[in-house]
């Protein structure tokens, strides 16, 4: 659910003179496991994918986070407990600000989408209450520059973008380079590197989809779709 645009809401931004962009950035190898989320819940799954590679990167051995955590918690705010359904990233966001993050052995949801409804037990709640987030960026409107130095600075991202058939049955490839088909839907997604032709995407929807479970998509389109960026200045870990 793309969420319409607010002022209000937090900007990442850097001063000028901080922001450094590499011509390349790989952080593939902190990324999880490819999965494949189920249901709707794809707004968890992108932020567990980046909580995990940020675990990661911060010398932490990584512990996957539960997607389906943030989700159920998240549709509680805007009244969806019970339907599997989207949710909003910024919404998801409050939600990690609040309640933090619980190792997803706490509430397996991967594999398991049918628990969509059923409410996270006590100890999912207390594990994460360790793993609240003291800072959350928002990236909106997110320019080359700013999208590189926040990866140079803080590591992999998740975004929102429209998604189209040709997305959805997306096989092997080089570059997706803009929309093939019929409009379907929104989809968040986690991004774990760049180069010169466009940005790495880790993907939820298992290994048959894209490059084994990835995406590589330009630069061009990534700009003029991508929806809701979100980086972690700071990651706890996880579990503790």
């Amino acid at each position: 659910r793309p969420d319409p645009h607010d002022p209000t809401r937090p900007r990442y931004g850097l001063p000028s003179s901080a922001l450094v962009w590499p011509d390349k950035r790989d952080l593939t190898e902190h990324a999880p496991g490819v999965e494949d989320q189920g249901g709707e819940s794809c707004v968890g799954f992108g932020l567990a994918e980046v909580a995990y590679g940020k675990q990661s990167i911060e010398g932490f051995t990584p512990v996957y986070p539960s997607p389906g955590f943030i989700w159920w918690n998240s549709r509680k705010r805007h009244g969806d407990e019970a339907l599997n359904v989207g949710t909003y990233p910024s919404v998801a966001v409050q939600t990690l600000n609040d309640l933090g993050l619980c190792p997803e052995e706490d509430w397996p949801i991967k594999g398991m989408a049918w628990k969509f409804a059923e409410r996270p037990p006590h100890i999912a709640y207390t594990h994460a209450y360790d793993a609240r987030f003291d800072v959350q960026s928002l990236l909106l409107d997110a320019d080359e520059r700013q999208v590189k130095s926040a990866m140079a600075t803080h590591g992999p991202l998740a975004f929102g973008m429209p998604v189209h058939e040709g997305y959805l049955d997306l096989g092997a490839h080089d570059v997706v380079r803009g929309a093939v088909g019929e409009y379907k839907g929104g989809h968040y997604q986690a991004v774990f590197g760049y180069d010169a032709e466009g940005l790495y995407v880790q993907g939820s929807w298992g290994r048959y989809w894209g490059n084994s479970g990835w995406a590589k998509i330009s630069w061009d389109y990534f700009l003029e779709v991508a929806l809701d960026v979100a980086c972690f200045k700071f990651m706890p870990k996880v579990g503790d």
